[in-house]
């Protein structure tokens, strides 16, 4: 039996400290939260679900995320009127640091008519609350990418909303192992 002490995802409530533009179509977003302490991202192409307040609402609205049961809290989550529910996606944790302080860094590529993720991501504020359902353990399903032992080439391409995953993948590949890599970005020039 999978307790909430050895799910290998759990509910993190976190908070916007600082926002950076990469460029015209990317925004870091860089969370902080004491329960960051058991957030435990492993690396590469590590993805999260992201809970996000809709606009006039202070967080997101979750039910109670005090159950030991995560699939009981998304069932409730579900069964809320859209328009109340916090809006969730997909994304991808570009890096973590725990010295001096836990941080989460989050890339969001965004565009004028980008969807509600998009939107946040432009006003996003020091303060502002997201809830994150996350790894609580290193090794967990939500790193999809593991390098075969015998490989010693990579082939990767993607587009600008997964320009986090590829780049951290590229980070943490050994030295010697050669990648063709193509990304597709917006250009405006």
């Amino acid at each position: 039996m999978t307790t909430a002490e050895t799910a290998p995802f759990q509910f993190f409530s976190l908070q916007v400290d600082r926002t950076r533009r990469l460029g015209p179509s990317l925004v870091r977003v860089t969370f902080t939260g004491e329960d960051l302490k058991g957030f435990a991202a492993g690396g590469r192409d590590q993805s999260l679900s992201l809970f996000l307040p809709h606009p006039g609402q202070e967080a997101p609205v979750l039910p109670p995320l005090d159950d030991p049961d995560m699939y009981g809290i998304l069932g409730a989550w579900r069964a809320m009127p859209d328009d109340v529910r916090a809006v969730m996606r997909s994304y991808t944790v570009r890096a973590q640091r725990t010295d001096p302080v836990n941080e989460v860094d989050i890339d969001f590529a965004v565009h004028e008519d980008g969807g509600p993720a998009c939107r946040w991501a432009q006003h996003a504020k020091p303060g502002d609350r997201v809830v994150v359902l996350g790894p609580a353990v290193a090794d967990n399903t939500g790193v999809r990418f593991r390098l075969p032992e015998d490989a010693d080439s990579v082939l990767i391409w993607a587009d600008e909303t997964a320009l986090p995953a590829a780049s951290a993948v590229l980070e943490w590949l050994p030295a010697e192992t050669r990648a063709r890599v193509f990304l597709e970005v917006p250009y405006s020039g």
